[in-house]
């Protein structure tokens, strides 16, 4: 794994996932399950972001590598100017999506992370700290197991 500053341990990436950002998805496609993603995050954050801006951005991310890391995880994210604060959605797929990852696995875990462009440095934390979630392999199995997106919730609460 890559190394990262030793802040991101002080990140808690609960404080960017309300209850209403964490979803069972039904897509079944890349594209499909990123438009879903952004549709949640823009409607809990009462329009104070631009969900066709936020969509483009997530799509040029992955146009030039894909945010699948593997082990059924992906990690789409974008900075925008317009953002005003971080925001993280979380979906499960419950039955995995081809995401083009790096292992050819399927992805049953995505995390859509929305960031402000002048907080880069936060940025990389939150970034590292999910990577760093997702590489425990009983906590991942637990999330991907969980009987609803309430639990999903409730597991990622205190992370």
């Amino acid at each position: 794994m890559r190394p990262y500053h030793r802040s991101y341990k002080l990140v808690q990436i609960s404080n960017y996932i309300k209850k209403d950002r964490v979803v069972d998805l039904k897509g079944t496609t890349k594209g499909e399950i990123l438009a879903e993603l952004v549709s949640v995050l823009a409607r809990s954050m009462a329009s104070t972001i631009d969900p066709v801006e936020l969509l483009r951005a997530i799509l040029q991310r992955e146009a030039r590598i894909s945010t699948g890391v593997g082990v059924g995880v992906a990690i789409p994210h974008a900075r925008l100017v317009s953002a005003k604060d971080f925001a993280i959605a979380v979906g499960r797929c419950k039955s995995g999506v081809f995401y083009e990852s790096f292992d050819e696995g399927p992805v049953y875990l995505v995390f859509l992370i929305l960031s402000p462009t002048q907080e880069y440095g936060q940025y990389l934390n939150v970034h590292a700290k999910i990577a760093l979630l997702m590489s425990n392999e009983e906590f991942r199995n637990k999330l991907i197991q969980a009987k609803d997106a309430q639990e999903i919730y409730r597991l990622m609460q205190g992370k």
